[in-house]
């Protein structure tokens, strides 16, 4: 059985930040990755998984604009892919893994605003 997961960007917020035309383009992106041959019980294929998945959601999210406000939305657009396709794919150790990076981002968040 052959086993993918479609990354499709979360052009919601980038429609609010960068404009209609860059939200029609994300929309339209998206990119496979092969879950094939993962053994999610292993933590390392698990960890290596997930590095291709991030790849993958920024590849898909990244603008061609660079300002900041488009670089958070660009940044919250591959969080979302990233979160969308663990929950699809439902391997209890690589949602372990997508909470712990989740929870980091949002310690280093908290952080930035209270500097």
């Amino acid at each position: 059985m052959t086993r993918s997961i479609l990354i499709a960007a979360a052009f919601s917020i980038a429609a609010l930040v960068a404009g209609a035309a860059n939200a029609q383009t994300r929309e339209d992106a998206q990119v496979s990755v092969s879950a094939d041959h993962v053994d999610f019980n292993n933590a390392r294929q698990t960890r290596a998984f997930y590095a291709k998945l991030t790849a993958a959601a920024k590849n898909v999210c990244t603008s061609e604009v660079s300002d900041p406000m488009t670089t958070m939305a660009d940044a919250q657009c591959a969080r979302q892919a990233v979160s969308d396709a663990v929950r699809e794919i439902n391997a209890p150790q690589l949602s372990a893994l997508d909470g712990q990076v989740n929870d980091r981002a949002s310690a280093y968040a908290m952080n930035d605003r209270q500097h």
